[in-house]
């Protein structure tokens, strides 16, 4: 079968395992996976955490002073807190006190690139995990903010071309009516202080202490909708978070400067190979097989909530404007010179890798998504 690629292969690193097409390029050798990585991570959430695990965070109120354990929660939204804010009212909080759980988990892993960070999409990994850690400015005649407060302001600013975001200040220009998406850096103080504006406390202290009282769960979600979320947006904070969670839960050290340990505990056993310096697949370190990611989706048809988190072809997630038939469930890969594609196709596991590649990534997806159509 030749790719449909203008000569693509003569152009760039190509690794193709199709069982069910009958079509294998490269498919034993290494390729960088972009965010096919979180398939990796999928599994080892569901391996270490089980399926029908649900995450949770926790508060309790002593006096005039609140305490607040996120606890990585992965899913924190406005409507997961409205409980909180609720309960709150009328409390006098004059201190948030926010107690860690995690140890040994950087803002940023060090294998990510230092542009990474300026992104929404490179949200820092923090325990509390807001919003996901972005924030959303959407403009039409005037700007509205999410999550909403006044954490952040947005003005319009003449002569700028594109919006862009400084210490706490949105700025768009004149004639932008579209949406821009801008990292939240300090997300524990934005939490702090978005409670703060809900419960008539703009003036509470915060610190990071010891937690204290009865613990109140709320916001439980289940990691079936973390995987939903992170498979079908390719969320990098959540499969990062995962990571942490998974590591804690099998014991393993989290050090990113070298392959991490958890995930050698639940591919071993299956008989995948992968070096995996990252859950979200950032990190160019990262190298897996073509060959190696279709054993693993092969397995994880144990876990139905990993294929149902997959984006579907031309309908939603990060493959509703791809030209594919919807019986592809596959999660997308992308980073500068590399693209990737693994799923499922009607069922069939399927892993396609592309490194190195030519600068117009539009030549690399149509390339891919002309094998995919094929029969």
């Amino acid at each position: 079968m030749k790719l449909r690629s203008l000569d693509l292969e003569e152009k760039a690193f190509v690794g193709i395992c199709y069982p069910s097409k009958r079509l294998f390029r490269n498919h034993r050798r290494r390729f960088m996976p972009a965010s096919t990585t979180k398939l990796y991570t999928s599994w080892l959430a569901c391996e270490s955490l089980g399926e029908d695990h649900a995450f949770h965070s926790e508060y309790a109120v002593a006096g005039r002073t609140l305490y607040l354990r996120a606890m990585g929660n992965p899913l924190l939204s406005e409507d997961a807190l409205r409980p909180l804010v609720e309960d709150l009212q009328g409390k006098a909080i004059e201190e948030v006190v926010l107690s860690r759980t995690f140890v040994g988990a950087p803002y940023y892993p060090p294998t990510w690139a230092i542009g990474d960070i300026r992104e929404a999409w490179g949200a820092p990994v923090s325990e509390v995990c807001f919003h996901e850690n972005f924030g959303v400015a959407e403009a039409s005649r005037g700007a509205a903010l999410t999550p909403s407060g006044s954490y952040y302001s947005v003005r319009r600013v003449d002569g700028l071309k594109q919006p862009s975001l400084l210490g706490r200040v949105v700025s768009l220009p004149p004639g932008f009516t579209g949406r821009f998406e801008f990292p939240i850096v300090d997300p524990e103080d934005f939490l702090v202080r978005w409670i703060a504006e809900r419960i008539d406390a703009t003036g509470a202290r915060k610190r990071i202490g010891k937690f204290r009282g009865t613990p109140i769960p709320f916001a439980h979600v289940a990691l079936r909708d973390v995987l939903r979320t992170m498979n079908k947006t390719s969320s990098n904070l959540l499969a990062e978070l995962l990571l942490v969670h998974a590591a804690h839960a099998l014991g393993k050290p989290l050090d990113y400067e070298q392959p991490q340990a958890a995930y050698a505990d639940v591919l071993r056993p299956i008989g995948v190979e992968a070096r995996l310096y990252d859950g979200s697949g950032v990190s160019r370190y990262n190298l897996v097989s073509p060959s190696g990611t279709v054993a693993l989706l092969e397995a994880a048809t144990k876990y139905p909530s990993i294929p149902d988190s997959l984006p579907v072809g031309g309908k939603d997630g990060t493959l509703a404007n791809r030209k594919l038939p919807r019986r592809i469930r596959a999660k997308t890969g992308s980073l500068t010179g590399v693209q990737a594609l693994a799923g499922y196709d009607d069922g069939e596991p399927f892993s396609i890798m592309i490194n190195h590649g030519p600068a117009d990534e539009r030549e690399m997806i149509e390339a891919i998504d002309a094998i995919v159509r094929g029969r």
